[in-house]
């Protein structure tokens, strides 16, 4: 059966003129302004379509503000009604609104084109720090609020308490702890310009929890995304660059990362965000420009995925008289029932091997399925089997009964046969079993026989986010499968000695 597709939101804000009354002045009384940028709308425009594309995202939230007429360098007429500007007033509307639409299980994309800036602290500013990663928006040189990190902070909190998966991309300067500029430095030093009322007033909207864990989140905008995934277009230290590419002004850290997305296809994506920043930033390098991404949180899941790719060998295979043949088999853990899928694999298709050799396996398939397989002749392992065996898991009571089925979903993503997650109500714990109990911080401790773990005592080295039970179940999940698998492959000896006779 098919898992409903989640719903999506999504905010898009791109700033191409910022408007100037004069209201902001330095410490010597002069007017500061920001350049008018030309890639920024651009931006919001190829990101909005490729979430139409990609995830049927057809009604994004858009903020943008589009040249029609710049008088000089300062104020700059504009396409956009006055509700869809990138301002401060508006953005918060539209978090706002999110926020108390969105459920468990949805998912958020942010998006930010436009200038940034390290300003200076408001009066009230949570947490010990110089200055503020912020977001300049289109009326800030009128007197109006940036969008400071921990102020993001604050509505990307709320959503994620609410179990909403949360992707935001952030292509300004600054942006990994944000100036935008085509190769030119447009911006003064920022961390000098005085605070306005407007500022000050929008620090009283932050709660007083702390929102960070270590001195190091300045470089992440103050977001500590355990549970989320940032991407921002370049170091701390670092300005981001837009240029004309294929006849169109944008950034270029939002160019190369569609250019990535749209050459792997959805299913095809294996490689985690840390792999795709990589080549992402390879491909920057190319254009001759200085700018590293920088990505933070959940960097370890497929990029726009939800799941950790487990590192797999693709095993060539061959078709013969309807059946799919693999060159494994009960020497390598193969057990009945074991599923795989083609690679690069195709969203939802997958099939059960049903006959098990000492070194080799196969599948009766459908003419459709032959068909996708023998693109390329190559399949990776989707699930494990554990043959006839049922995967049991006692858990501590005190994680209560929404781990219980969480936890036995996420199990039932990696393994194919049946499992059985019980409580120690249910009955008691043996030494032999693998054991859940939840800690005084509210993580998980796993035990299981030392044949397994390999000493005594609760598996050592565990960081599982205990932000909410899903992202607790999901880490527990994934730890269990590998033991799991580690356990299957340990076994073979003394399960098929005969398979490792030298003569026979």
């Amino acid at each position: 059966m098919a898992t409903p597709e989640p719903t999506r939101f999504a905010l898009l804000v791109g700033v191409d003129v910022y408007h100037n009354d004069g209201s902001r002045t330095d410490n010597d009384g002069e007017i500061v302004s920001l350049n008018q940028l030309k890639g920024c709308v651009n931006d919001v425009r190829a990101i909005g379509l490729f979430l139409q594309a990609e995830f049927k995202l057809h009604n994004p939230s858009i903020l943008t503000s589009s040249p029609v007429q710049l008088i000089g360098n300062n104020v700059g007429e504009t396409v956009e009604s006055a509700d869809r500007l990138p301002t401060y007033a508006n953005i918060k509307r539209e978090f706002e609104d999110v926020i108390g639409r969105a459920k468990p299980g949805n998912e958020f994309f942010f998006h930010f084109s436009g200038h940034g800036a390290k300003l200076k602290t408001t009066k009230k500013n949570p947490g010990p720090r110089q200055t503020d990663p912020s977001l300049l928006l289109m009326d800030y040189c009128c007197g109006k609020p940036a969008l400071r990190g921990w102020q993001l902070n604050e509505w990307l909190r709320k959503l994620n308490e609410r179990n909403v998966r949360i992707i935001v991309i952030l292509d300004s300067c600054y942006s990994s702890g944000s100036y935008r500029h085509d190769l030119n430095f447009r911006t003064p030093d920022w961390s000098d310009i005085p605070n306005l009322p407007a500022d000050e007033a929008v620090t009283q909207e932050v709660s007083n929890e702390p929102n960070t864990r270590d001195g190091d989140m300045d470089t992440s905008w103050d977001i500590n995304p355990d549970a989320f995934t940032v991407m921002a277009a370049c170091d701390i230290n670092e300005r981001s660059t837009e240029q004309v590419h294929n006849e169109k002004w944008g950034g270029v850290f939002t160019q190369e990362l569609l250019g990535y997305l749209k050459r792997e296809s959805p299913g095809a994506r294996t490689a985690s965000y840390n792999s795709a920043r990589e080549q992402i930033a390879e491909r920057i390098a190319q254009r001759e420009v200085e700018q590293k991404p920088r990505f933070h949180g959940k960097v370890n899941l497929t990029i726009f995925g939800t799941k950790e790719p487990i590192l797999t060998t693709q095993i060539a295979v061959k078709i013969d008289e309807g059946k799919v043949i693999l060159p494994v088999g009960k020497a390598h853990g193969v057990k009945p029932g074991s599923e795989f899928t083609n690679y690069p694999p195709t969203p939802g298709f997958t099939f059960r091997i049903d006959t098990v050799d000492n070194f080799e396996s196969s599948a009766q398939v459908s003419e459709a399925s032959r068909e996708l397989i023998q693109k390329t002749d190559a399949v990776i392992q989707r699930r494990w089997s554990l043959g006839d065996d049922v995967l049991s898991v006692l858990i501590d009571p005190d994680f209560g009964s929404g781990f219980e089925e969480e936890l036995n979903r996420q199990l039932e993503e990696w393994i194919a046969s049946r499992v059985e997650v019980t409580t120690f109500q249910s009955r008691p714990a043996q030494a032999n079993e693998l054991r859940l109990e939840k800690r005084e911080d509210g993580g998980v401790s796993i035990f299981g026989p030392k044949s397994l773990i390999g000493y005594e005592g609760p598996v050592r080295g565990l960081d599982i986010p205990v932000n909410n039970v899903q992202l607790l179940a999901k880490g527990s999940a994934l730890a269990l499968a590998h033991l799991i698998r580690f356990g299957q492959i340990h076994d073979i000896e003394k399960t098929q000695p005969e398979l490792f006779l030298p003569f026979k």
